[in-house]
């Protein structure tokens, strides 16, 4: 049943069958806007209702310009028409159509304005009484509306402090004339607008509200929903508050079993959340942190169990997690890491299947740190080069230079760390075999050196350039990239060193000898070039010190193995620097590395 719009005109019939008309061209205008626009024509659609409701306008502008209700309907056609001016991408139309209607449907609208630029702004109470109070409902959707598109308007010029306020406008409007579905959609905004302020509570809480109340309606976009899910539990993850990320990976896992669709995108982010599951897991593990809880944390879960579903699916096992033992707790991170590992093969997602397969070798790294057996460490160690070793020799080194560099340096460090067991167990007057765990450790020894070098060729590969001779690391890298190359160099020429029943040792500590020159030359020239490291106590000063004490110990060394044939014991030479007190037992510090953006694990 059509509201009837009072304008006083002067005639009474006149002013019933204009009303008519207005509202039947507002009906028009919305059931154009609910239709999808074909591809070609993305704003098909948006045109035809800015049509209708230009002929709308052509009815109003006619009439007596003083009287109240004739500039509020006249308002509401202009709010409507920049809201469509601003989704067809016509922004300096946008902001005259929105800005002259909402001078007249909110009073005092130039406050917004005004206290748009600081974050602390005005007491928003003041704006609680708008049109609506004047009209209908109707009146107090179209400055809803308008309103959120003010708020996308200003935050497309980088304005989100003013964006903010039209937002928060809007969502006293919604709650004061309960506009359910405008203020799920104004919590949205809100949420966006919070993330790109760098409020990142409010954006979770904002997040997660829409997340509720979304979870209430109808009709459902299950994938969307899920994904969002996703997103607001990696937060609570890095928090710490890892059961209410958990519940969230929990609704999203029943929402979107509930979804009949069976797609490729539904599998994908099925495979999204076993990953999303197994990285929490070893967040929880590896950090060995609280568990902070609060109580509102199963908030979402409870909102979606609420829902009738036509299928659902039990979660007991995940909510359940965190009473587990930490055995158990390992077997579902892995489990829930290989389920993903299933989606995302190496053959169409390289980047993704590296990333996996580097989590579940932090993993077993993880369970390394809580054995005390040194045969059970080293199994567990070489179970992550089983895991990485193949990747890093089946992709291109050219193609995927930087995800190569990760994994050499990954799989370097995690053989240098099994040569230091593996030669305890050596030197271990009962040790059985001797001559087997010898060859144990050259094999280790060669893998090292063999992965410290490939890294340090993709290094220089990224920065490559077509028919130039190889680039020198002096004048090509960052200052994050030269660190951890000369840190590469400096485990390279440690690695090289260690002698272990080799028939030509002298040749291998000549080697090392090389390598630790080679690298003080290249750690000079870059402090000379680039500047870098200049104060005493850079990051890579107490490796420079003890390469320059290697080249002057290695010679004699190398005199003495000539003389007697035995090598000196390994004892009497420097130490590698002790891990610093930031970095953790299994993740040790990290910083950025040449093409790329993923962090590269070096030992300390």
């Amino acid at each position: 049943k059509k509201k009837r719009i009072i304008m006083s005109t002067g005639n009474e019939n006149d002013e019933s069958e204009r009303n008519s008309k207005i509202l039947d061209l507002f009906q028009i205008a919305d059931a154009l806007g609910s239709i999808e626009s074909p591809e070609k024509e993305p704003y098909k659609q948006q045109y035809a209702a800015r049509t209708a409701l230009e002929k709308a306008l052509s009815y109003v502008k006619g009439g007596d310009q003083v009287c109240i209700e004739h500039s509020i309907i006249r308002s509401r056609v202009e709010a409507r028409l920049g809201c469509i001016a601003n989704e067809v991408e016509e922004p300096h139309v946008a902001e005259n159509l929105l800005s002259r209607a909402l001078s007249i449907l909110i009073p005092d609208s130039e406050t917004i304005e005004n206290h748009a630029d600081n974050e602390s702004g005005t007491n928003l109470k003041n704006f609680e009484i708008l049109a609506a109070a004047r009209g209908d409902k109707e009146c107090a959707i179209d400055v809803a509306r308008a309103l959120h598109q003010s708020a996308l308007l200003w935050d497309s010029r980088d304005e989100s402090f003013r964006a903010q306020r039209f937002l928060e406008v809007s969502l006293s409007l919604c709650q004061a004339e309960s506009l359910n579905d405008l203020e799920t959609e104004a919590l949205y905004f809100l949420a966006q607008i919070h993330g790109k302020l760098g409020n990142a509570d409010k954006s979770a809480h904002y997040c997660r509200e829409t997340l509720e109340r979304q979870v209430k309606e109808i009709h459902l976009n299950e994938f969307e929903w899920t994904k969002n899910a996703l997103g607001i539990s990696a937060y609570y993850a890095a928090k710490h508050r890892y059961s209410a990320a958990m519940s969230c990976l929990c609704a999203a896992k029943i929402i979107l079993f509930s979804s009949a669709t069976n797609s490729e995108e539904k599998m994908k982010i099925h495979a999204d959340i076993h990953l999303a599951i197994g990285k929490l897991l070893l967040g929880l593990l590896d950090e060995k942190s609280n568990n902070q809880q609060d109580k509102d944390d199963d908030a979402l879960l409870f909102a979606v169990r609420q829902r009738k579903l036509i299928q659902t699916i039990d979660t007991t096992s995940l909510e359940t997690i965190f009473k587990k033992s930490f055995i158990e707790q390992f077997r579902l991170a892995k489990s829930s890491f290989e389920s993903a590992a299933q989606y995302y093969v190496l053959d169409g997602f390289v980047t993704e299947h590296i990333e996996i397969a580097r989590d579940l070798s932090q993993l077993y790294a993880v369970l390394v740190n809580e054995e005390n057996e040194t045969k059970r460490q080293i199994a567990l160690q070489q179970r992550r080069i089983d895991l990485l070793e193949p990747l890093r020799t089946k992709i291109n080194a050219k193609i995927f230079a930087d995800l190569r560099a990760v994994l050499a340096f990954e799989i370097g460090d995690i053989a240098s760390n099994m040569l230091d067991l593996k030669a305890k167990r050596v030197n271990d007057p009962q040790c059985n075999s001797i001559k087997a765990k010898n060859n144990a450790c050259i094999r280790l020894r060669d893998l090292a050196l063999s992965a410290y070098d490939d890294f340090a060729t993709c290094c220089l590969t990224s920065h490559e350039k077509e028919k130039e001779n190889k680039p020198d690391p002096a004048f090509v890298l960052d200052q994050d990239e030269a660190l951890v190359f000369l840190k590469s160099r400096f485990y390279a020429a440690r690695v090289q060193g260690r002698v272990f029943a080799d028939k030509e040792p002298v040749t291998l500590l000549k080697l090392s000898l090389k390598r630790y020159t080679e690298t003080v030359e290249i750690a000079k020239r870059i402090i000379h070039q680039r500047k870098f490291f200049q104060d005493s106590t850079h990051s890579f000063h107490q490796e420079l010190a003890i390469c320059e004490d290697m080249i002057e110990l290695l010679p004699h060394k190398i005199q003495h193995a000539q003389n007697s044939g035995s090598i000196l014991d390994e004892t009497l030479l420097p130490p590698a620097p002790p891990p610093s007190s930031s970095s953790s037992s299994s993740s040790n510090t990290a910083t950025s590395y040449p093409g790329g953006k993923t962090p590269i694990q070096f030992p300390a």
